[in-house]
């Protein structure tokens, strides 16, 4: 689209999410008039994969289930995977213990490239839908649980982030086993 199609008009990035909320679809692909705004909220759960019982697994092997509370980021047009890995992992890193917080722990830090995101630690971060259940790049018929946001460095993300503004932060269990700090996640009386 070239700029002269937009004709000033632009959406806010409070707009833009309601509207994506409300319709359950980008707002790119029914407002074509208007142009995106410069920064995107990204609302990201925090999920786990736990495996189904065998007479449950018909349709998919793990059901995911989240814990702790959503909470919103800001991402922009430079934005890249590995930035929105840093920016989940400043916001999360307060419900693990301080063992944790090594960098060399950070799975995202090696220059290289997550297939389906599993036993990756602590998290991979996945492209949702609105349910945070189903992925939203892939067709529902693959039972895809969300694709993985690659932690690239030098390409930025926003185009896939005008039409997925729903990221699942995917627990490692064996990680979240180790490293959970229950206490963190009380309420704090002042």
């Amino acid at each position: 689209m070239s700029p002269q199609q937009y004709a000033g008009k632009s959406l806010s990035t409070e707009h833009y999410f309601n509207i994506f909320y409300k319709n359950r679809m980008p707002p790119v692909d029914f407002l074509q008039n208007y142009a995106p705004p410069k920064e995107l909220l990204i609302m990201v759960l925090n999920r786990k994969l736990m495996l189904q019982q065998p007479n449950q697994q018909l349709l998919k092997k793990y059901i995911a289930t989240f814990f702790g509370s959503q909470f919103p980021i800001l991402a922009d047009e430079a934005t890249t995977g590995r930035e929105l890995y840093e920016l989940v992992w400043m916001k999360v890193r307060y419900m693990l213990n301080l063992s944790a917080h090594k960098r060399s722990l950070l799975w995202w830090n090696e220059k290289s490239e997550a297939s389906r995101g599993a036993g990756l630690a602590p998290f991979a971060l996945k492209f949702v839908d609105l349910s945070g259940v189903c992925c939203s790049l892939c067709h529902w018929s693959s039972k895809c649980h969300g694709c993985v946001v690659q932690p690239d460095y030098e390409s930025p993300i926003y185009n896939l982030l005008l039409r997925n503004t729903y990221i699942a932060c995917e627990w490692n269990l064996n990680f979240l086993e180790t490293h959970f700090e229950v206490n963190n996640m009380n309420s704090q009386e002042h």
